[in-house]
C-alpha cells in the first residue's frame, strides 16, 4: 500500500481527493494515515485471459512441409532401392515377357508403398502428437478450433484433402489460408483444425 503525506501520493506525489481509495495519476492504492488495508482497499487484479492461439500463416507451414518432403522422399527412395533389388532377382535368367510383367508389378508396388507411407505418416504424427517431423522441427502444431489436441479422424481428413490443398505446388491452400482469418487450408477447415506457433516452454 501506499501512504499518503499531506493529501499527496507519496508515490507519484500528486495530489489526491478526499476520501479517494487509489491515486488519481498512477492508481497506485492509498492508505490514509494509519489505517490498514482492507479488501477494498486493494487494487483491482485485471482477469487473465484464455491462451490466445498464434495462427500461422503459409511461410512456416511450407517450410515444415519441404522438411517432411525430404524426410519422405528418402524413405521412398529407400523402398524404391529394396523392391528393385527385389525384382531384379526375381527376373534373373526369365523370359521378356516375364521382366517387363515384374517391373510393372515393381512400378505398382512404389506407388502403393508411397502412397500408404505419405498417409500414415501425416495420419499417425498428427493425430498422436499434433507435429510431423517437420513441424516439430520449425515449432508448429496443429490443434483443434478451441486449442483441444486433434485426434486421428481430424489427421486423417487433413491428410486426405492435402490431395487438392496441394494442386499446383500448394498454391490452392496458400491462397485459402490468406483468405482465411484463422489461416486455415481446406483440411483445417473441415477438421476444424488450426496450426499454431508453440512457445519454448511447451
Amino acid at each position: 500500500m501506499i501512504r499518503t503525506d499531506q493529501n499527496n501520493c507519496v508515490k507519484c506525489g500528486t495530489p489526491t481527493s478526499p476520501g479517494a481509495r487509489f491515486c488519481e495519476s498512477c492508481g497506485a492504492p492509498l492508505v490514509i494515515g494509519g489505517d490498514q488495508p482492507t479488501p477494498e482497499t486493494q487494487a483491482p487484479k485485471p482477469q487473465a485471459g484464455g491462451p490466445r492461439l498464434r495462427h500461422q500463416s503459409v511461410g512456416i507451414r511450407f517450410a515444415a512441409t519441404l522438411i517432411d518432403g525430404l524426410v519422405l522422399g528418402v524413405v521412398i527412395w529407400i523402398l524404391t532401392l529394396f523392391v528393385i533389388g527385389g525384382t531384379a532377382a526375381i527376373s534373373m535368367n526369365s523370359s521378356q515377357e516375364t521382366i517387363t510383367a515384374a517391373v510393372w508389378a515393381a512400378v505398382a508396388t512404389v506407388i502403393v508403398l508411397a502412397i500408404l507411407l505419405w498417409f500414415l505418416y501425416y495420419t499417425l504424427l498428427e493425430g498422436m502428437w499434433g507435429q510431423t517431423l517437420g513441424k516439430y522441427l520449425v515449432k508448429i502444431k496443429v490443434v483443434k478450433e478451441d486449442g483441444a489436441p486433434i485426434g486421428y479422424g481430424d489427421a486423417a481428413i487433413r491428410t486426405i484433402l492435402r490431395i487438392i490443398d496441394g494442386l499446383f505446388s500448394y498454391l490452392v491452400g496458400a491462397l485459402l489460408i490468406w483468405s482465411s482469418d484463422n489461416k486455415q487450408r481446406l483440411g483445417d477447415r473441415l477438421a476444424h483444425t488450426v496450426v499454431i506457433q508453440l512457445c519454448d516452454a511447451e
